[in-house]
């Protein structure tokens, strides 16, 4: 059984993470914006992406709430 090169598995993560971000990005949020948002620096948040590091699950977890809040709002400002 031959295991995945972490470095593979890091990018893959890193493109993983960039997807889930997109709809953000495609709102006119800067990388820094989110960053922040994350509680994270955007120097960590880059590193994340690129595949350089892999974040801890609370990461993980702000992002899914982040894009749920940006969501619900978004959806209640087109029905009020």
């Amino acid at each position: 059984m031959s295991e995945t090169p972490i470095h593979e598995t890091a990018a893959a993560y890193g493109r993983a993470l960039k997807a889930a971000m997109q709809p953000l990005r495609d709102k006119g949020w800067a990388q820094y914006k989110i960053a922040e948002r994350l509680h994270v620096a955007p120097g960590t948040l880059s590193r994340y992406l690129s595949g350089q590091r892999i974040a801890e699950k609370g990461l993980i977890e702000g992002l899914a709430q982040l894009l749920e809040e940006k969501e619900r709002s978004l959806s209640q400002t087109q029905f009020d």
